[in-house]
C-alpha cells in the first residue's frame, strides 16, 4: 500500500503505511515475486533504517538466485535489528553450506539462537555445526535447554537429539526421549 499509494502521489499516506509495515512481525514473510523488488527498494530508499525491509528484499534475491546479492541486505538487517533471528539464520546457512565455513555458520547460529531461544531450526542447525565441530556435548545442552517447557517440538529436533545421545553413548536418555 505504501508503494502505490507513493505512485499515486499520496506522499504523507505512503509513509504511514511504511512506517507500519516496518512494525509489522517479519515472522513468515518470504517475497517471492519478482515485482516485489522494486517495492522493497522503494522502502529502503525512503526508510532506510527498516531492518526488515533489509531482511526482506535478501529474502527475495536470494529467492531469485541472487544469493550474493541477498548477504548485504541479511548483514545491513541484522546490524540495524539484531533480534532478527531468522536474518542471522539465512547467513549462517550461507557461512555453512556455500562457504564450508563452519566456524563463521557456528557465530551466526548462535546469533540467530540469542536473538530467539525457541526457534527450533536455528538450535538444531547449530546443534548440527557443533557435532562437526566436535562440539557434540554442548550442542546436546543446547537443544536440550531449548526443548524445555515446549508442548511441541519437531521432529527433527527429536531425531537429533536421539542420534546425538547414541553418538555419546547415552542410552538411556535416548530410550527416555523417544
Amino acid at each position: 500500500l505504501a508503494f502505490y499509494n507513493d505512485q499515486l502521489g499520496n506522499s504523507d499516506q505512503a509513509m504511514v503505511y511504511l512506517k507500519r509495515a516496518a512494525g509489522m512481525s517479519p515472522d513468515y514473510v518470504f517475497p517471492s515475486r519478482v515485482e516485489s523488488l522494486e517495492v522493497l527498494l522503494w522502502a529502503i530508499q525512503n526508510q532506510p533504517d527498516d531492518a526488515k525491509a533489509h531482511l526482506f528484499l535478501g529474502h527475495l534475491l536470494a529467492g531469485l538466485g541472487r544469493s550474493d546479492e541477498a548477504i548485504r541486505y541479511w548483514q545491513q538487517a541484522v546490524y540495524l535489528d539484531a533480534t532478527l533471528s531468522v536474518g542471522w539464520r539465512m547467513l549462517g546457512m550461507d557461512a555453512w553450506k556455500k562457504k564450508e565455513n563452519l566456524a563463521e555458520a557456528e557465530n551466526y547460529f548462535r546469533n540467530a539462537v540469542k536473538a530467539n531461544p525457541g526457534n527450533q531450526i536455528a538450535c538444531r542447525d547449530l546443534a548440527t555445526i557443533m557435532a562437526e565441530l566436535d562440539k557434540r556435548a554442548e550442542a546436546i545442552q543446547i537443544v536440550e535447554k531449548m526443548r524445555e517447557g515446549k508442548d511441541s517440538v519437531r521432529y527433527d529436533v527429536t531425531q537429533w537429539l536421539a542420534d546425538a545421545y547414541l553418538a555419546e553413548g547415552r542410552f538411556d536418555d535416548c530410550i527416555a526421549l523417544l
